[in-house]
């Protein structure tokens, strides 16, 4: 499996999405994504400044402001990643 910027415009379901950016990006396995993790997945998908990207991502899902995005936080994360028109799908 892995990201892309280019692909298929069929979206991938939220929880297949989720789960994907889980398994591809939680590098230390503590099931949350840090603003470093984000910026390799940002980077991945074919982000131009994937330092800012991951900035931003992290000011929009992060809502508890904690510097990570819980499990509960990925699906504000999912929303910011496709209004982005980055895709994510399957390989």
């Amino acid at each position: 499996m892995s990201l892309e910027a280019e692909g298929s415009n069929a979206a991938l379901p939220r929880e297949d999405m989720k789960a994907l950016l889980m398994k591809r990006y939680d590098l230390d396995k503590d099931h949350c994504l840090s603003q470093g993790e984000l910026e390799i997945a940002f980077k991945r998908l074919g982000s131009r400044c994937p330092c800012w990207r991951a900035k931003l991502a992290m000011y929009h899902a992060d809502y508890d402001a904690d510097g990570l995005i819980h499990q509960d936080e990925l699906n504000i994360l999912v929303d910011y990643i496709r209004k982005r028109g980055f895709h994510v799908t399957p390989n």
